[in-house]
């Protein structure tokens, strides 16, 4: 059974990211559409099942192949995503459907759940996303760093005083990690330009 799970961990992987996506838009449509609260909870339960459900994945994989593995990096970053900006885009997403149920209804959209365009305010939520988006960054490589060291530390031992060149020498053994590190850093740079854009030149409503 277990060979079987690490066998096909990818395929076991999509279909745990698309079930729990089209269940989470259901949950959170049902709670706006049918007037339903405690549909929120489902999707809070939802988001727990899949994420436990992705680290046994990882977990298994870990134990099977005794090394740090594309698909383990894939499950770091999903798992972290979602304690760092899990939260924030979950809101998102619900504010989104609210409104779109809201206005097919006929219904007014209270103005808490109207999307911020304009000046400051649009500045002050794109500074934020982006210093969500160091933290995931940092935090992820901080997983990776600690990962290595229990993959590595039997088959390549510490030397004395020399943690950081050595952890240093096993992330860029790492030809995935590098890869990943610099699109990251490609693409955090781009978001830093976008969101600090929203500050220089804050857009005015028309």
């Amino acid at each position: 059974m277990l060979e079987f799970l690490t066998h096909h961990r990818w395929n076991f992987l999509i279909l745990a990211e698309a079930v729990f996506w089209i269940s989470l838009l259901i949950a959170i449509t049902m709670r706006y559409w049918f007037d339903k609260p405690k549909a929120a909870l489902a999707a809070i339960m939802l988001t727990l099942i899949n994420e436990l459900w992705i680290l046994f994945l990882a977990i298994l994989d870990l134990k099977q192949t005794g090394q740090l593995s594309v698909f383990q990096i894939v499950i770091v970053i999903l798992i972290v995503y979602t304690l760092v900006l899990g939260k924030r885009d979950l809101k998102k997403v619900d504010r989104f459907i609210h409104r779109k149920v809201a206005r097919f209804k006929g219904r007014e959209v209270p103005e808490h759940l109207q999307e911020v365009k304009y000046g400051m305010a649009k500045a002050k939520e794109e500074l934020k996303g982006f210093g969500l988006h160091v933290l995931l960054f940092l935090s992820v490589h901080a997983v990776f760093y600690l990962l290595l060291y229990f993959v590595n530390r039997e088959l390549h031992p510490v030397p004395p005083g020399a943690w950081v060149p050595w952890l240093k020498e096993q992330f860029h053994q790492h030809q995935t990690l590098v890869q990943v590190n610099k699109i990251w850093s490609v693409l955090l740079v781009l978001d830093a330009v976008i969101s600090f854009s929203y500050l220089l030149f804050p857009k005015k409503e028309s």
